[in-house]
């Protein structure tokens, strides 16, 4: 099964990215009104998530008809982030956007040469950068010093003027 609990590979299908599983555990504690009462509640959730030549697989953990399937044809853009990792370039695949909204993959750590197989895995996507640039920081930044010195720094200038002219 290649990594997955319920989804089978089809014939000629590959493995690209992961597959990666995660679990989350919640507990919920509390105590009755008289000594020995009370208990605690847990619940363990989980997916699998991963990449193939073919499509983009999320299974849950307990439920096999939870899982989600999209063709990678179906994927529209891709989302990833681009960071260091151990002072080597990583990216992460944060989550994939299809017609029927987003799919959140969260399999991170990738080398960076991952990033030219993208295209060729999801041929109709556009891929989306976030989190490792700051261009549109510095184009707010630039632009509200702009405004400041055309608007606010003549106002100052005038006042200054004032009090050294009387």
């Amino acid at each position: 099964m290649q990594g997955f609990n319920f989804t089978q590979l089809e014939a000629g299908e590959e493995l690209v990215f992961g597959p990666v599983t995660s679990t989350k555990t919640t507990s919920v504690s509390g105590s009755g009104g008289t000594p020995g009462q009370g208990g605690s509640l847990s619940h363990t959730s989980g997916r699998t998530v991963g990449v193939t030549s073919q499509r983009v697989i999320v299974e849950d953990l307990k439920s096999p008809d939870r899982t989600q399937i999209v063709p990678n044809a179906n994927v529209q853009r891709v989302f990833i982030k681009q960071q260091q990792r151990k002072g080597q370039p990583s990216i992460n695949l944060v989550k994939v956007q299809t017609a029927s909204g987003p799919v959140k993959l969260d399999i991170n750590g990738l080398p960076a040469q991952a990033e030219t197989m993208l295209q060729s895995t999801f041929p109709n996507a556009e891929v989306v950068y976030g989190g490792g640039s700051k261009v549109g920081l510095i184009i707010a930044i630039v632009v509200l010093g702009g405004i400041f010195l055309a608007c606010v720094l003549p106002m100052i200038i005038a006042a200054v003027g004032k009090l050294f002219a009387g």
